[in-house]
């Protein structure tokens, strides 16, 4: 069933959905956006309808034609010799009895368009409340009617009777029976939608009244011309509310396009027409060349955006696919993904395709021929290097998607370009280049796809092992993290991207904090050897040895072995020392290996949990609505085999065109603060051994606005750090650093109250920083670089640090400090007799090395993006670095 859902009702879903978001984007109404929903998306189907009433009209035409001959037979005949002589008569008129169904088809067309409109407009909390017009809540049944204690909905009373005037002016001159059957479906439809929200119903009554509209232009003289000015003159009218309003330069380069290409369709049909009646007869007059062509377009189409990209970025890190909260198994989200983009390349381009004449199906071929060599080119020749892409498909820096104008033009023109080569090789050579490259396509995304799966499949058996090894059991919370209060512990807390410079401000803002934090040292001169995890979580976890420098050093070797390496250097050393060892959602898991450590995927597991304990289980259902993985992969997918000059349009923020609540937009924030925020519930604090343990934690990662304590998720963010920083991005990353750092400091309370604080090493550190970081104040750190291309918050991680015993309130040290520091301090003060790098057996004092500090200003941050053995680091993309961080005169390009 879910499987028909995604091919044949989800790409109506998401042409809904787009349409709402870009509208509701620009009018910022509930009401004017539903009003313009309709209008688009009728205007959209006006084509198939006219298809539709055409059939339908032949249907009628042969009923009638055939009556006589019918009711004749059915007057002198019976049983089986009637239906042998029916039959004989059907035949003898090229007609068989189910082609009845044509009559229906107008009606059978709205059923899937009824039902994506029910999912979208249905399954919006956010139109609790929202008013327009008369209606007073558009996330409810009207009640505008009150009748003594009787409340009655006056909306599906209206659209009731908006439908029966249509169904009477369609039906003018029709049977009783045809009739009959047109009301009992308005009454259907009102006894369906009663109670349903008045968005809904509102949406369904103006599609009522189009209909209506249309039924009376169907009888009238003209209905094409007239129908033309019609929607020319709406279009009109839309396009002077696009240029008269003040909203984004990009939406209204985007809604006008859209209304352009309305206004000037007929032109469009003409030229296709003209085109393929003087240079593409071959096309027209080969029938099943014209098939083959379309067939094979929309099928590589299909495997490309549902198989190849997603199963590529899936295949670069299937961990972070696995066990997510929908799918355990990763080839599960592929197949997803694949059935929708199946509906939106084949199915419904299919179903349109069988309905038009054949000369209208060779410009679908060549169409989807089109857009299947521009998809390739895009694809495969313009990628980009847009930076480190998250699990959740967001990009640290997402304006690197921008591109400035005269690019932005020569890409649009380029893309013309590729059309019109291709266009010349079949005018050139015919049909047979087309089916060739075309089925070339396929099997080469065939055999490309295999063999990701394969490999996706392999990594899952691994990862499923490892998974039933260890997981939690019977759910209890409690034996996650270990401590004793009578041996020592080591805590290190890894927070993703956590912004070294913020924590002053931090602080300042959160009365007592240094109190909770006490014992603590801050070390704000630190730097990390990266500005993105996959080059700078190996020397925080591994020491000096795993710098993108000395990795690359070492080229026979893969990067995968490296930096699995460089994650089990500490594990390994305190495990194989008798150290009771535990980790949690560490990047490069390769623990499988080593019984003795205990590894654990947190990430996402106590999201409904923590719902639960807030008195928020009304969000448990909309929490897996539209911001399914599934649906931000296949968009992923449209901004790959887009020209670059519509990919920021289609990133959209990351939000990739989502009908995002303020919670939902939360909920992959919310998956990794969870497992955060009960760090005290998964910890028990009775072990009789050493303990050490690793909680890594990417809530640091997820750019969101929040509401800090309470978690309202208000749309108004009221936090006071928001307005000290310069940047929509500063005020999201202020406000999750914040939210970590007080979760860590509860955390802190816990480790007090179970008496294990004193005998307890911690070191609080993050892999890297962020170049979006700015403050108000410009002679602040890190806003005062004079040279742009110097991003020195990039390199500027978190670096807290509590010895045993410590209790002084915070203070600040300001010694030159990397995060390649982390493994000696938690080792040093001969906790480990021989604290050794278990790999190449050195100390971690004497492979340190900060004289010559060279870090890595690439900005490729997904392993995809570098060789098999090395990273892929330019010669003028290193950053040599001396002394203080804080001085400009340190920092120096390589040459």
């Amino acid at each position: 069933m879910n499987f028909l859902y995604q091919i044949c009702i989800y790409p109506l879903v998401i042409l809904i959905e787009v349409i709402y978001r870009a509208l509701d984007a620009f009018f910022r109404n509930t009401g004017l956006s539903i009003i313009g929903v309709s209008l688009m998306v009728n205007i959209i189907c006006l084509p198939v309808y006219a298809v539709a009433e055409k059939w339908q009209q032949t249907e009628r035409d042969i009923q009638k034609k055939l009556k006589l001959g019918i009711d004749n037979i059915k007057a002198v005949f019976k049983g089986d010799e009637q239906y042998m002589i029916l039959s004989t008569f059907y035949r003898q008129n090229h007609y068989h009895p189910s082609y009845a169904l044509r009559s229906t088809f107008g009606l059978l067309i709205q059923i899937p368009f009824f039902i994506a409109a029910y999912t979208v407009l249905n399954g919006i909390p956010d139109f609790l409340g929202d008013k327009f017009l008369f209606i007073n809540d558009l996330g409810s049944p009207d009640a505008l009617l009150h009748i003594g204690a009787l409340t009655v909905n006056l909306l599906p009373l209206v659209m009731t009777a908006v439908n029966v005037a249509s169904s009477a002016v369609y039906t003018k001159g029709f049977s009783l029976r045809e009739k009959m059957q047109l009301y009992a479906v308005a009454a259907v439809f009102c006894i369906l939608l009663y109670n349903s929200s008045a968005a809904l119903v509102f949406y369904w009554t103006l599609n009522n009244v189009f209909s209506l509209v249309k039924n009376i232009l169907y009888k009238s003289k003209n209905p094409k011309r007239i129908a033309y000015i019609l929607i020319t003159s709406i279009v009109a009218l839309g396009a002077a509310a696009v240029f008269l309003n003040s909203g984004s330069s990009r939406l209204k380069m985007f809604i006008g396009a859209i209304l352009f290409l309305v206004a000037v369709s007929p032109l469009l049909a003409k030229g296709l027409t003209y085109l393929l009646t003087n240079t593409g007869k071959s096309l027209v007059s080969d029938y099943r060349a014209c098939d083959r062509i379309f067939w094979f377009s929309v099928a590589g189409l299909a495997m490309l955006a549902g198989l190849v990209i997603p199963g590529s970025l899936i295949a670069s890190s299937p961990a972070e696919f696995s066990f997510t909260s929908h799918y355990d198994n990763p080839l599960s989200l592929l197949m997803t993904v694949s059935s929708g983009a199946a509906g939106l390349f084949v199915f419904w381009p299919g179903c349109l395709y069988l309905l038009f004449s054949r000369k209208v199906r060779s410009g679908f071929a060549l169409t989807a021929f089109f857009l299947l060599v521009l998809a390739l080119c895009n694809a495969f020749l313009f990628q980009g290097n847009y930076g480190t892409l998250s699990p959740t498909l967001k990009f640290d820096d997402p304006n690197v998607l921008k591109l400035p104008v005269l690019k932005y033009h020569l890409d649009i023109l380029f893309s013309f370009l590729i059309c019109a080569a291709a266009y010349y090789l079949f005018y050139r050579k015919g049909t047979t280049v087309l089916l060739s490259l075309c089925a070339v396509a396929l099997v080469s995304f065939f055999c490309l796809s295999g063999i990701q799966i394969a490999g996706i499949g392999g990594a899952f058996t691994d990862i499923r092992e490892a998974h039933e090894a260890q997981k939690l059991k019977n759910g209890n919370l409690s034996n996650v993290y270990h401590f004793s209060k009578t041996k020592k512990n080591v805590l290190i807390i890894m927070l993703d991207r956590g912004i070294g410079s913020y924590i002053q401000d931090i602080f300042n803002e959160t009365p007592g904090l240094d109190t909770t934090f006490s014992g603590f040292t801050w070390y704000p001169n630190t730097y990390s050897y990266g500005g993105h995890t996959v080059m700078a979580e190996p020397a925080l976890f591994g020491g000096y040895e795993y710098t993108p420098e000395k990795i690359n050093a070492r080229k026979d070797e893969t990067l995968v072995k490296k930096l699995a390496e460089a994650s089990t250097v500490l594990p390994r050393l305190f495990s194989e020392n008798g150290w009771k060892t535990t980790v949690t959602d560490m990047p490069y898991d390769e623990f499988a290996s080593y019984p003795d450590i205990e590894s654990f995927k947190l990430k996402g597991v106590f999201q409904n949990q923590w719902l639960e304990d807030h008195g928020m289980t009304e969000y448990l259902k909309g929490n897996a609505g539209n911001l399914s993985l599934e649906r931000k992969l296949l968009f992923f997918s449209f901004f790959k085999i887009a020209p670059p000059a519509l990919r920021w349009t289609i990133y959209d923020m990351g939000g990739y065109w989502q009908l995002a609540t303020d919670f939902q937009a939360r909920s992959e924030y919310l998956a990794d603060f969870a497992s955060l925020e009960y760090l005290g519930k998964l910890s028990e604090f009775g072990s009789e051994k050493n303990t050490f343990n690793i909680a890594v934690n990417d809530t640091t990662h997820d750019l969101t606005f929040l509401q800090y304590p309470g978690y309202t998720f208000e749309n108004s963010i009221t936090n006071i750090g928001t307005n000290r920083f310069s940047s929509a991005t500063a005020w999201q990353l202020y406000h999750v650093n914040i939210a970590a750092i007080r979760s860590v400091g509860a955390f802190m309370e816990v480790l007090k109250k179970n008496d294990v604080y004193d005998n307890t090493r911690i070191v609080i550190a993050s892999d890297h920083g962020f170049k979006s970081v700015g403050f108000k104040d410009k002679t602040r750190f890190p806003g005062n670089f004079r040279d742009v291309s110097l991003y020195p918050a990039y390199f500027n991680p978190i670096l807290l640090v509590k010895d045993f015993g410590a209790k002084d309130p915070m203070k600040t040290d300001m010694v030159l400090m990397s995060n390649a520091d982390v493994a000696s301090i938690v080792t040093s003060g001969g906790i480990i007799a021989q604290a050794v790098n278990p790999y190449s057996l050195r100390t971690f004092e004497e492979t340190a090395d900060k004289k010559n500090i060279r870090l890595s200003g690439n900005s490729a941050g997904r392993l995809v993006d570098h060789d098999k053995n090395t990273f892929r680091i330019a010669d003028d993309e290193w950053i040599d670095l001396s002394d203080s961080i804080f001085d400009e005169a340190n920092w120096k390009w390589e040459k």
